[in-house]
């Protein structure tokens, strides 16, 4: 397996028309950073069935195919293309891989190590609706469920950090508890600045209403409680 020299996520051919395609440059940069890339000449396996799991394949050029070993019978399940992206079963469920994957011609991929890809993807919340668009097919309603709880834990963080946030720099106390923001902050106003996929931030937005820690009055905010973490649990099956 050839290391190759030189690659850049910012001129990949495919991404103009892949997953990647809206992601700001910046974004781009840090998994650029963080990619492995390799080539896999014919032949070669990428990862095995039965196999643990470590990320995700991101195929740049050639093909990859996919099969399952059957009773000693192989069953190709799947041709990968350039653009597509494979392991994503194993990926969110940490299940052993149920599929391998073999270069059926020399293929130039990328490696997405699992925690470093949480790391940037915390940074840059809209890839979770793109990453959502490509589990559209996926069989395994496993792999939807844990990645929408993925989803879920990373929207409860953020909505804690922002309503802090707010907190320190624009509340005015009213009474114990309770406050009001000096500035106009309005319920579309508040989805926006969650800055997380909008089905997202309008479950949290009327999560957090009905538990009474916000409300609106007049395109004011105000905020009620102590806003410890326990404080923000929405959750995928609510």
């Amino acid at each position: 397996m050839a290391k190759i020299p030189e690659f850049n996520c910012l001129t990949c051919k495919t991404r103009p028309s892949g997953y990647l395609a809206g992601v700001p440059e910046s974004i781009l940069k840090e998994l650029n950073e963080v990619i492995i890339h390799n080539i896999y000449h014919k032949g070669q396996v990428l990862f095995y069935q039965g196999s643990q799991p470590f990320g995700v394949f991101c195929l740049n050029s050639g093909k990859i195919k996919l099969s399952k070993n059957d009773n000693g019978n192989e069953n190709i399940v799947h041709i990968a293309q350039p653009g597509e992206i494979i392991g994503f079963t194993p990926f969110f469920t940490e299940n052993i891989c149920n599929l391998t994957a073999e270069a059926i011609e020399d293929t130039t991929v990328c490696f997405l190590d699992k925690n470093k890809f949480i790391e940037v993807i915390k940074k840059y919340p809209p890839l979770f609706s793109i990453l959502l668009d490509s589990l559209e097919n996926e069989d395994s309603c496993s792999v939807k469920n844990t990645f929408n709880k993925l989803v879920m834990d990373f929207a409860n963080e953020k909505a804690l950090e922002l309503i802090r946030e707010l907190k320190d720099s624009h509340a005015i106390k009213i009474s114990e508890n309770y406050y009001k923001l000096d500035i106009p902050v309005t319920r579309d106003d508040l989805i926006c600045m969650l800055e997380m996929p909008e089905p997202v931030s309008v479950q949290m937005v009327n999560y957090l209403e009905e538990k009474g820690v916000i409300s609106f009055k007049c395109n004011y905010l105000y905020l009620n409680g102590s806003f410890d973490s326990s404080v923000f649990q929405l959750n995928s099956k609510k």
